[in-house]
């Protein structure tokens, strides 16, 4: 009897490796700049070409983005895509000031 290896599929047992928090960043900034520029979710999936449902599963962390949905939201936002990756505490820091540094220092060009 040959063994297989495990894998992700639909038949798979196996589990998935786990999250790590940089995989959940921007899903994370999604929610912040989706609340600043006063987007709805439904208005965000559209754009994205995906259900509400799954923007609540990025913002959640519970399923990550993909590099082409990161770019649609960095062209939606008019910010490059590195922003999506970048280090901040919303709890901590004004939203307003947040976002300008931002504009600033990863506007698309």
């Amino acid at each position: 009897m040959t063994q297989k290896n495990p894998g992700y599929g639909h038949n798979s047992r196996a589990t998935k490796p786990p999250v790590e928090e940089r995989d959940t960043r921007p899903g994370a900034a999604l929610v912040i700049f989706r609340k600043y520029f006063g987007y709805s979710q439904q208005k965000i999936a559209q754009h994205l070409g995906v259900s509400f449902q799954q923007i609540q599963k990025y913002e959640n962390g519970k399923n990550r983005m993909s590099a082409p949905k990161i770019e649609k939201a960095a062209e939606l936002f008019g910010l490059s895509i590195t922003a999506f990756f970048r280090e901040f505490d919303p709890e901590t820091q004004d939203l307003e000031i947040t976002i300008q540094t931002l504009k600033q220092e990863y506007i698309r060009l």
